[in-house]
């Protein structure tokens, strides 16, 4: 009887400290839990390519980033842009190339069907500094494309014969 009282107590005192040990982690388990998950959607997303069906994947890694936002873990920023495209293309190249993986952002122009042109972009807090200097430093017009668009944007006020007639973005 002795020996089974000292398990029991043994077996309270593991269920005890297990207990505890999640308690006090849960949000460091969950926050790791969230980042494989998202990581791994993100894998499955490229496995299957643009022809396959990305859609449950891309789901599931906007659900596991979410979940990490609202621990506090990532934070969310909108930066709007005052590039107009054809030159987001470029800034987002630029963009992409400077900053450290992993980059979990992503582009919203006019020029996709978007209502305005921004960066969204979810990353850890302290590294948001890192990617409003780098946005700003490269969020200014070219110089060929602006003077370009100027020009394309004075053949728009009169209607050209025999061709097509261009946007203040030089695209027909």
């Amino acid at each position: 009887m002795n020996v089974r009282r000292w398990a029991t107590a043994a077996l309270v005192l593991t269920v005890v400290c297990i207990g505890s040990v999640l308690v006090a982690f849960r949000k460091d388990i969950a926050i790791a839990y969230h980042r494989r998950a998202m990581v791994r959607a993100r894998a499955k997303i490229r496995e299957v390519g643009p022809n396959g069906n990305q859609m449950p994947w891309i789901e599931s890694f906007e659900h596991h980033r979410d979940a990490l936002v609202r621990s506090g873990y990532l934070a969310r920023r909108e930066f709007p842009l005052s590039v107009r495209p054809p030159e987001t293309n470029r800034l987002w190249r630029q963009l992409y190339a400077q900053l450290p993986a992993p980059v979990w952002a992503q582009m919203e122009t006019t020029q996709w069907g978007g209502s305005e042109n921004k960066i969204i972009v979810w990353d850890r807090p302290y590294r948001m500094p890192e990617w409003e200097a780098a946005i700003r430093r490269l969020d200014v017009p070219d110089e060929a494309t602006s003077s370009k668009a100027t020009v394309d944007s004075d053949t728009t006020s009169q209607p050209q014969r025999g061709g097509p007639q261009t946007t203040s973005t030089g695209v027909p």
